[in-house]
């Protein structure tokens, strides 16, 4: 996944293990993605992911990597049709926390090369807001 490539899981002491890329917002998005569930369903919590929503992507967006990516993004309602429409972080630089803190949600896009249009329909996991959130 990206952010976060250099993910580790494992027993040590018999005792779960997991280590997160150093880097702050792939360390975010690993936390988010595989420590959080993760610790929630150790705990007992029938929900453990965030999430997911539909929104309207407000440009294209191009990846040629064959990894799943989450990129730093935020959704916002459109006043006037109601829809909701996410945007991109100008930069998705793994070293950078401020495109985190700015974001509300993480684009997801599933493995392989791909090209996502403006006015395509993806899918965000949304991390404003709670687990097990209905939406």
């Amino acid at each position: 996944m990206r952010p976060g490539k250099a993910i580790t899981f494992g027993l040590l002491g018999g005792k779960p293990f997991l280590g997160l890329s150093g880097n702050p917002a792939a360390a975010y998005a690993g936390f988010e993605m595989l420590a959080r569930p993760a610790i929630r369903k150790m705990r007992g919590f029938a929900e453990g992911t965030r999430p997911v929503q539909q929104a309207i992507l407000t440009h294209g967006v191009k990846k040629r990597q064959g990894r799943r990516f989450f990129d730093r993004t935020t959704v916002l309602r459109d006043p006037e049709t109601g829809e909701l429409l996410v945007t991109e972080a100008k930069t998705q630089n793994s070293a950078l926390l401020g495109t985190m803190q700015r974001a509300n949600c993480l684009l997801r896009i599933d493995e392989g090369p791909c090209e996502l249009k403006a006015g395509d329909v993806v899918d965000v996991v949304r991390v404003d807001l709670p687990e097990g959130t209905v939406l």
